[in-house]
């Protein structure tokens, strides 16, 4: 892990924090495409990461800072085989993120060491999604052994 940078599982104090992130990477997604990323309340923020927390199967870490800041966090989930999206079961990895100030610092680095490590060598497929524009992104979980495999294409009428 990177020097200062403190990773750990999520606890119910750490959602205030946590919904003010997810709030801007939800923020994020709805402005690039209001149509495909619907905007989410607060409320619906905080049931959605209680049930993470209380969830067995979830991977919900957040990293802190030196002084304890939370700086950004990553949220997962087991998922059972889908024929329709033509998965086995895997792991989805929802949300990944680091506050802006401290990206390029080895923060998401850390929180993929982090995630990663409890993931395991259990042999299971992690699969995210990120933004087609969001090349950096893109980058850096190419760099940490992700393979782009799909691309979704979506049509408003």
């Amino acid at each position: 892990m990177n020097k200062g940078i403190k990773i750990r599982k999520v606890v119910k104090a750490d959602l205030d924090v946590c919904v003010a992130m997810g709030r801007a990477l939800n923020l994020l997604h709805n402005r690039a495409n209001e149509q495909r990323f619907i905007s989410v309340t607060d409320l619906e923020l905080v049931q959605w990461m209680e049930r993470g927390i209380a969830n067995s199967q979830a991977i919900f870490l957040v990293a802190s800072d030196i002084h304890d800041k939370i700086i950004g966090y990553v949220f997962a989930e087991a998922q059972d085989a889908d024929i329709s999206m033509l998965t086995g079961a895997h792991m989805a990895l929802y949300d990944f993120y680091v506050e802006p100030e401290y990206r390029r610092h080895g923060v998401g680095q850390a929180l993929m060491d982090g995630f990663l490590e409890k993931v395991g060598g259990s042999g299971q497929q992690v699969i995210l999604y990120t933004m087609v524009s969001n090349i950096e992104a893109q980058h850096f979980f190419k760099k940490n052994g992700f393979l782009a495999s799909m691309i979704e294409m979506t049509r408003n009428n």
